[in-house]
């Protein structure tokens, strides 16, 4: 079986396992009750179901009496799609990782059971409201998870069992003996779950060939005999790897010989190699495409994280909201002016967007700023200055404690920023980016913390702000975020690197 249709199979077990937990553990006793008497009366002898045909028929009557709220399926149904949704963040259903078992597979169950029943917990007023068990359901979870797990690894048995007889593997031959080629063929010894054999490479002398010879493979033919070598050969799948600027002569050739024979030709779609970003096959359009992509990969981890900033920001604006109204309260009475202070910014692939701010220095402060430019204390084309003149008095404790950050809630909510991601740059220190590189921190949402708030902010000279960025972008994931929240109180509260 390969490995996608694994992964589906996957799915609707893992939802099938949870709805069966929830109604053996969580169902009102009442109803199990229902259900047992039915399957003892389906069950009984033939003598004992004439005498029974009444006391059956009564069975029946209350299953079909049986009630259940439209607000009971539709939790059930939310949690359904919460726990499909957290499976698939956590790479359960991963093609590359479905013949794989072991401390890591357990980890992710053990944190996917735990957000079960953390998420139970949050949820247990509608529960209770709902007439449902909330430890009912959280022995559910911990089933359902035990279930699964146990799912996985006889997936790997299968597989394992299956890998042993080459009957059920599918006989690969590469062409192409370049950098590519060989990555790949590695990855088919080391995936055995893939139920792929590599027969070897075809090529022809070049002269990038001495990397291929340290590798170990053989090259079982030419182009010239390759024609001869299937003829003789099994070979279920021939997967071209040649360089772009000989692959259409090369391709061509290859189609049309095992075209003739029957045999399947694939061919490998990352013909350029991306330094950074990683290559794909895309839909744009409608069309199929080659996509080169440097952002971070994980699609669904990214619907979360923005779930998490609706969710966060939205709690947060509600529980700070008296502070906010103190805060403004301070700043209309410390100097003339509103009380927010608005600024556009550029964020994700260079979207302008309003930012907003509690305002913390005096009105007329972007006109001043020409006349200060010579006492910039900071490298880069930011101006930062530890005693500037335009700050007021309640300005500068709101900037130390950063709670002047506090409106740019509403940015994350609206969608133009989230809460963690590289700091968003006014358009003026943006035009002064000279560096290309540097402007790859903005493929992603602009966030109100970061690595280089956490880590001293403008004690941390501009180059190496934007590296932080882009560290924070090529490593990025749920986990990242998580951490760099719980190092910037202990940041802010200690007031590290404030200007």
């Amino acid at each position: 079986m390969k490995s996608h249709a694994i992964s589906r199979v996957l799915k609707v077990y893992d939802v099938l396992v949870l709805v069966a937990a929830i109604v053996l553990v969580a169902a009102p006793p009442a109803h199990l009750g229902t259900f047992a008497a039915l399957v003892t009366s389906a069950t009984a002898s033939d003598a004992g179901l004439l005498g029974a045909r009444g006391h059956g028929t009564g069975i029946v009557h209350d299953l079909l009496g049986m009630q259940v709220s439209l607000q009971a399926l539709l939790l059930v149904g939310a949690f359904l799609a919460f726990w499909h949704f957290v499976c698939s963040a956590l790479g359960l259903y991963s093609p590359e990782r479905l013949g794989r078992s072991g401390l890591r597979v357990v980890v992710k169950f053990a944190v996917l059971a735990m957000l079960g029943v953390a998420t139970v917990w949050a949820a247990s007023p509608l529960i209770d409201f709902f007439s449902g068990s909330v430890s009912g359901f959280a022995a559910a979870i911990l089933l359902a998870a035990g279930m699964s797990l146990v799912a996985r690894y006889v997936v790997k048995a299968i597989v394992r069992h299956n890998s042993r007889y080459s009957k059920a593997l599918r006989h690969v031959v590469i062409v192409g003996t370049n950098r590519r080629a060989i990555e790949f063929a590695r990855w088919i010894e080391g995936n055995r779950w893939s139920g792929l054999k590599l027969v070897g490479f075809v090529d022809q002398g070049w002269a990038g060939e001495l990397e291929f010879r340290e590798s170990g493979y053989k090259v079982v033919c030419d182009f010239n005999g390759f024609q001869d070598f299937l003829k003789d050969q099994v070979v279920d799948d021939v997967v071209i790897c040649t360089p772009l600027k000989s692959l259409y002569d090369i391709s061509a050739r290859v189609f049309a010989q095992c075209e003739q024979q029957g045999i399947t030709v694939r061919f490998r779609s990352d013909p350029v190699s991306p330094i950074i970003g990683r290559s794909l096959i895309d839909e744009f359009g409608g069309q199929p495409v080659l996509t080169v992509d440097s952002t971070p990969p994980q699609r669904a981890s990214r619907v979360v994280k923005r779930l998490v900033d609706i969710i966060g920001s939205a709690t947060m604006l509600v529980l700070l909201a008296p502070v906010m109204a103190v805060i403004a309260i301070a700043v209309s009475l410390s100097s003339k002016g509103p009380v927010f202070f608005t600024q556009e910014r550029v964020g994700y692939n260079k979207r302008r967007f309003r930012l907003y701010k509690f305002r913390t220095m005096v009105v007329d402060a972007e006109q001043r700023l020409a006349s200060l430019e010579s006492m910039n204390e900071v490298s880069g084309p930011v101006f930062k200055i530890k005693r500037d003149p335009r700050v007021t008095g309640i300005g500068r404790f709101l900037r130390k404690s950063s709670l002047d950050e506090l409106p740019q809630l509403i940015n994350v909510l609206k969608g133009d920023m989230s809460l963690v991601g590289p700091r968003p740059l006014a358009v003026r220190d943006y035009r002064g980016i000279t560096e290309d590189w540097q402007r790859r921190r903005l493929s992603v949402m602009p966030g109100i913390t970061c690595l280089w708030q956490v880590m001293g902010r403008s004690s941390i000279p501009f180059e190496r702000w934007m590296e932080l960025d882009l560290e924070y972008i090529d490593n990025w994931s749920l986990l990242l975020d998580l951490k760099i929240c719980l190092q910037t109180v202990p940041a802010v509260v200690l007031g590290r690197g404030a200007a």
